[in-house]
């Protein structure tokens, strides 16, 4: 006799699991078998234990979205070379963006570095000139 299950016949029951488990949720499992979703859930922690079934594949990891497709494209076609030295004026392209008029001093892996004619240095990140964020223009120069 087992404690804990009263007088439900599960033999029928645990058939019906074996066969939905992976088609259907536990809720309408339960529903479908008359039982509290919480007993479903006990009831197949216990057939797992016991090797009937197993675990519930996860679904399939989600395939990258076109936007961030789109973006990592634009990225990698678009190539910005600044020059150590030369005066660049630096667009945000949101009207809020306020330009930064300074001359290239140097460069990281990650970094470019100008200094202002006030002499105050600012970093701009570079990946921020290939997708788009930032416009560098020569000073001087036509478009």
């Amino acid at each position: 006799m087992k404690v804990g299950w009263g007088s439900i016949n599960w033999t029928e029951k645990d058939k019906y699991i074996i066969e939905n488990y992976k088609n259907m949720t536990y809720k309408t499992m339960a529903r479908n078998l008359g039982l509290k979703h919480s007993t479903l859930c006990s009831r197949v922690l216990l057939l797992r234990d016991e090797g009937k079934i197993e675990k519930k594949m996860k679904a399939e990891a989600k395939k990258k979205t076109a936007k961030k497709t789109n973006r990592n494209k634009r990225v990698k076609k678009k190539t910005v070379e600044l020059e150590t030295g030369k005066k660049y004026r630096v667009k945000n392209w949101t009207p809020k963006g306020e330009d930064f008029m300074g001359v290239l001093v140097g460069e990281t892996d990650k970094f470019y570095i100008f200094r202002s004619a006030a002499g105050y240095l600012i970093c701009y990140l570079k990946v921020d000139f290939r997708i788009g964020e930032y416009i560098a223009e020569k000073v001087g120069e036509i478009k």
